[in-house]
C-alpha cells in the first residue's frame, strides 16, 4: 500500500463504489477497502476545509488512507509521515464522547510512537465542522484547523512507501511469558474483541449474583487466548488472589510474573496436587486441553467446596498425545453445570502467509491460497550434517530452532539435533522467527493430509508436536527438509 493525495481521492465523488476503486487504484491497496457513506461524507468536507485553508494541491500528497497494521488489525484513518514527524488525523461523523475520543487518540499514541517520531493528532467532526487533539496531559481540547495547517506545512518531505515497512507486528505484540516485563508494565492493549470477553467475564466472575461459575477462553493458535486469561488475572488481582495452572513445563516469563506480582501465583499442573486452592479467590488453567481428567474432577470438587469460580483457557486442537485426545478434558468443561464459552476468533500472532502455509502444509487440498509466501522459508538437506550446517546458520539470523520433544526409553531420528526448545517447553510461548526439522518420520496420506509415522514415545502424536512447534511463529518460518523429497516436492508446490 503506498501514499495518495487527498484532493485526487476526493475527485471521485461521492459514490461509494467508485470510491473505493479509485482508493485502491491510487494507494496501489491489494484488495478494495470498504467505505461507508458517513465516512466518505467526513472525507469530503475535510478536504474542502483545508482547501478553504490554502492548502495546495502538493499538499494534499502522501497522505495514506484507512492504513491497517497487519495482524494487529489497528487503523488509522489518515496518516503523513516524514523524516521527523507524524500527522494522524480521525474522521467522524458526529461527537461521540470525550471519553471515546480520547481514547482512540491516545491508542493511536501508542502505536505510532514506535516510529519514534513527533507526533500530531487531530480528530475532526464533520457535522460541527470542529477539531479535537490531546493536550500533554491526555485530555481531550478543542483545537483549529490552522493548527492542523500549520503541521501539514511542515511535511513537505514525506515517506511514500509501503508503510508495512515500517509497522512490525513484533513491536506490539505482547507475551506475558516471553515480554513479561513488558505485560507487568501494562505496555499492551487489548483488540476491541478480547476487550469484550474480559469484561464479561469479570462482570460475572465479582457479581455474586450470577449464576455462571465456570468460564471457557477458546480459540486457535494466535488468537491471544494466553494475553486474555493473563490480563484477566492483573486486572483482578488487584483486589482479589488468583492461582493459574499452566499445563506445562513452566519457563522463566512465569517466573518473573511470581516474583513481581504479589497477589497471583502461577504453578505447573505437577504442583497440583500440593496446592490448596481455598487460599485464592479465583483459579485459571491456562492450556487446559492439556490437564489431567482426575485434575480437573478434583479442581471442579474444591471449587463447589470452597466456592471459588475458575477461568480455563484452551485450544482442543492443540492436544499433543493420544492420552490429551482420549481425555477430552476441553468436552468435560464444555458440559460442565453453570458454565459459558468465550471464543476467539481473529488470528492476532500469525500473518497471513504463515497461516495459509500452515493450513496447507497439513492439508495439500485446502484453498486458502496466497500469491506471497516470502516470510517462509524451505530448504532440503540430505544428509544429517548437512542439515546441522542449516539449524546453525538459521540459528545466525535470529531463529529459534524448535525439535520434537523426546522419549525417555527410545531414540528418535532428530534427536541428535539437539534444540533451543522442544515442543512441550514452548507450550504458551511465541517468537519472531522459528526453524523446525522434517525427516522421514512424515508423509503424505492419499488424501493429501501430512501425518507422522509412530514416535519413539507411543503416546506422542508427530504431527501434533509438529504443530504446537510451528504455530509458535510471529513473523518468519523456516522448515529444513531432510532426506525426504517426497515431501519436499509438495511443501514447495504450496509456495512456488
Amino acid at each position: 500500500m503506498n501514499s495518495l493525495n487527498l484532493f485526487d481521492l476526493s475527485k471521485s465523488g461521492v459514490n461509494i463504489a467508485i470510491f473505493e476503486r479509485y482508493e485502491q487504484l491510487l494507494s496501489n491497496r491489494r484488495e478494495i477497502k470498504k467505505a461507508k457513506i458517513h465516512e466518505v461524507n467526513s472525507f469530503h468536507s475535510l478536504v474542502n476545509i483545508l482547501l478553504d485553508n490554502k492548502l495546495s494541491h502538493d499538499d494534499f500528497d502522501g497522505f495514506y488512507f484507512s492504513y491497517e497494521i497487519p495482524q494487529i488489525g489497528k487503523e488509522f484513518d489518515l496518516l503523513k509521515i516524514n523524516e521527523n514527524n507524524i500527522v494522524n488525523i480521525e474522521l467522524k461523523s458526529e461527537f461521540t464522547t470525550i471519553e471515546k475520543l480520547s481514547n482512540q487518540l491516545q491508542r493511536n499514541k501508542y502505536y505510532l510512537s514506535h516510529l519514534r517520531k513527533e507526533l500530531y493528532q487531530f480528530t475532526y467532526i464533520s457535522s460541527s465542522q470542529t477539531f479535537y487533539s490531546l493536550d500533554d496531559n491526555n485530555r481531550l481540547i478543542e483545537t483549529t484547523v490552522s493548527e492542523l495547517v500549520k503541521y501539514l506545512l511542515l511535511m513537505k518531505d514525506y515517506f511514500n512507501g509501503d508503510l508495512d515497512e515500517l509497522f512490525r507486528a513484533s513491536n506490539y505484540l505482547v507475551s506475558p511469558l516471553n515480554t513479561p516485563l513488558k505485560f507487568l508494565r501494562n505496555d499492551y492493549f487489548l483488540t476491541p474483541h478480547q476487550e469484550e470477553i474480559t469484561n464479561s467475564i469479570i462482570l460475572h466472575l465479582t457479581d455474586n449474583s450470577s449464576s455462571t461459575i465456570y468460564f471457557g477462553i477458546t480459540g486457535g493458535p494466535g488468537t491471544g487466548k494466553t494475553l486474555t486469561l493473563y490480563n484477566l488475572a492483573m486486572e483482578l488481582s488487584i483486589t482479589c488472589k488468583i492461582c493459574i495452572i499452566h499445563c506445562g513445563m513452566l519457563c522463566d516469563g512465569h517466573h518473573v510474573i511470581n516474583r513481581k506480582s504479589s497477589n497471583i501465583r502461577i504453578i505447573s499442573a505437577k504442583e497440583f496436587e500440593d496446592t490448596n486452592f481455598e487460599q485464592f479467590d479465583f483459579v485459571f488453567v491456562d492450556e487446559a486441553h492439556r490437564f489431567y481428567k482426575r485434575q480437573l474432577e478434583k479442581l471442579i470438587s474444591d471449587a463447589t467446596k470452597s466456592i471459588f469460580k475458575c477461568v480455563f483457557s484452551y485450544d482442543r486442537n492443540q492436544t499433543l498425545s493420544r492420552t490429551e485426545n482420549n481425555n477430552d478434558v476441553t468436552g468435560v468443561v464444555r458440559n460442565l453445570q453453570y458454565f459459558e464459552e468465550y471464543k476467539l476468533t481473529d488470528k492476532i500472532r500469525t500473518n497471513r502467509q504463515l497461516a495459509s502455509f500452515i493450513r496447507r502444509m497439513f492439508n495439500l487440498n485446502h484453498n486458502d491460497i496466497l500469491p506471497d509466501y516470502s516470510s517462509i522459508k524451505i530448504v532440503f538437506a540430505q544428509t544429517d550434517e548437512i542439515a546441522q550446517t542449516y539449524i546453525r546458520a538459521f540459528k545466525t539470523k535470529k531463529y529459534v530452532f524448535i525439535n520434537y520433544t523426546k522419549s525417555n526409553y527410545k531414540s528418535g531420528s532428530t534427536d541428535q539435533f539437539g534444540y533451543d526448545f522442544n515442543t512441550h517447553q514452548v507450550i504458551g510461548q511465541e517468537f519472531d522467527k522459528v526453524v523446525m526439522i522434517i525427516d522421514k518420520a512424515f508423509y503424505y496420506n492419499s488424501d493429501g493430509r501430512l501425518v507422522g509415522i509412530k514416535h519413539p514415545n507411543p503416546d506422542y502424536l508427530y504431527y501434533k508436536l509438529l504443530f504446537q512447534g510451528l504455530t509458535r511463529v510471529r513473523e518468519n518460518l523456516a522448515i529444513i527438509v531432510v532426506n525426504n523429497y517426497t515431501v519436499f516436492e509438495k511443501m514447495l508446490s504450496i509456495i512456488t
